[in-house]
C-alpha cells in the first residue's frame, strides 16, 4: 500500500511520520516481523507510544508470525 501524499502538509516531521507508517505498511504486507519491530521502534524513537497503540501494534505483529515480546 502507498501512503498518499498531501504536498500541503510536506513538513520535515509529517514526512518523518508518513515513511515510517509506510514502512510499517510494507512490513506487514511483507510479513516481516523483524521490519515491522524495526519500524515500530523507530516510531517510538520520534514520540512515544501510548498503551492503546502498542496494544494495536502487538496485536498486529501476532498477526505476520510475531510472539508477544516487547516491540518497543
Amino acid at each position: 500500500m502507498t501512503v498518499p501524499s498531501f504536498p500541503q502538509y510536506d513538513t520535515p516531521t509529517v514526512i518523518t511520520y508518513l515513511s515510517v507508517l509506510q514502512k510499517l505498511s510494507d512490513a506487514l504486507e511483507q510479513e516481516n516481523v523483524e521490519a515491522f519491530t524495526a519500524a515500530v521502534q523507530e516510531y517510538d524513537n520520534i514520540t512515544r507510544l501510548d498503551p492503546w497503540i502498542t496494544s494495536l501494534l502487538l496485536k498486529l505483529k501476532k498477526t505476520i508470525g510475531g510472539d508477544d515480546e516487547d516491540i518497543t
